[in-house]
């Protein structure tokens, strides 16, 4: 016979089991139509570490894999490139992080796991034989002045800045920022570069100078996974312990307790659709994805996505890159496309 503590206990459990449910359903989703992207067995399972576009607005998206990286410039034409080919370096061990266009000059800059490689009119890899402390390069990012910011990881974890613009020159910025490991850079509409280290947030602001934000300012976690700047210059951030909004003033909007109770953010994704106005900010979590909807200002809706829902499908919940195609042109802005990067490989959602 139950003790009627424990069919209390029971009944709870099943409420608040039930109440995750339906706090998980989607009524009247905005995205209906996902593609798993797979277009041979080469890419098929290949963790996806960064998407990005060149020439925003063209559709031409670029993603860096575990194994080389994926090219589509048509909706239904893929390429996938090893270091074989002569578009990647030899000896990249085929493993690219990230990657990054410059914007003075569009030459690809992409982060692997020999070194700093360059891909332009004549490609070249920069390694510890041309002066980086380690090739273990994370994470890439150029700015507008020709210089390029890239991040170690491991034991020479830091951060340092490539100078182009007349002798080649590598310098070191790891004391300019609050942790040694960067995990994320993104720069915002006025030029400044944002980084998100194990230790909190920072930001160069040229000749104003470093400023760093931690858990006393606004940030729910030290550890800062992700960034992203959306179309009004506010700088979200994805942490350990899910993600904010900051106005680069005096406001922080925490939407963490949305975000799978406060799962980790290892991407982010901003964007206004100009035909109605809409904000929608995505979010990859290692338990899904999440899209915020706000319009004027105010919430909406948040819609969660899975592996194991059958209204979606994704390949796989942990989820560490997302973009946005850029919504110049109106049949780009009328299928508001989604490129989701996973550990089991690359997925497209469109809104039909």
């Amino acid at each position: 016979t139950l003790h009627l503590r424990t069919v209390i206990g029971l009944l709870v459990a099943f409420g608040l089991l039930a109440a995750w449910v339906a706090h998980a359903q989607i009524t009247n989703p905005l995205y209906r139509t996902f593609e798993i992207l797979t277009p041979n067995d080469s890419m098929k399972a290949n963790p996806v570490r960064v998407i990005t576009e060149y020439d925003a607005g063209a559709g031409n998206i670029y993603a860096g894999l575990a194994s080389g990286w994926a090219v589509s410039l048509t909706d239904s034409t893929f390429y996938h490139y090893l270091s074989a080919d002569s578009l990647i370096a030899p000896n990249t061990r085929d493993d690219l992080r990230d990657m990054a266009f410059d914007p003075t000059d569009g030459n690809v800059w992409a982060a692997t796991g020999a070194g700093l490689l360059f891909i332009g009119g004549t490609n070249r890899l920069l390694n510890t034989d041309s002066g980086l402390v380690s090739n273990n390069v994370w994470r890439v990012l150029p700015d507008t002045l020709g210089r390029v910011y890239f991040a170690i990881y491991g034991k020479r974890a830091g951060l340092f800045r490539l100078d182009t613009t007349a002798t080649v020159s590598i310098d070191t910025l790891t004391d300019s920022i609050p942790g040694r490991i960067v995990y994320e850079m993104a720069r915002d509409s006025s030029g400044n570069i944002w980084f998100g280290t194990d230790q909190g947030a920072a930001v160069y602001m040229g000749p104003g100078g470093w400023f760093a934000y931690d858990t006393s300012d606004g940030l729910p976690s030290m550890r800062v996974l992700s960034l992203a700047v959306d179309d009004s210059n506010n700088v979200w951030m994805g942490t350990g312990r899910g993600a904010v909004r900051f106005d680069q003033d005096t406001t922080w909007v925490n939407i963490s307790d949305s975000l799978y109770h406060g799962a980790p953010v290892y991407a982010i994704a901003a964007t206004t659709w100009k035909t109605n106005l809409r904000h929608l900010t995505f979010f990859g979590t290692d338990s899904g994805l999440v899209s915020y909807r706000t319009a004027d200002g105010a919430a909406t809706a948040f819609e969660y996505y899975t592996a194991d829902s059958t209204q979606d499908s994704l390949p796989s919940n942990f989820i560490q890159a997302l973009h946005v195609v850029s919504d110049r042109g109106a049949r780009l802005d009328s299928l508001m496309r989604v490129w989701i990067g996973t550990e089991a490989g690359l997925t497209r959602m469109r809104k039909f």
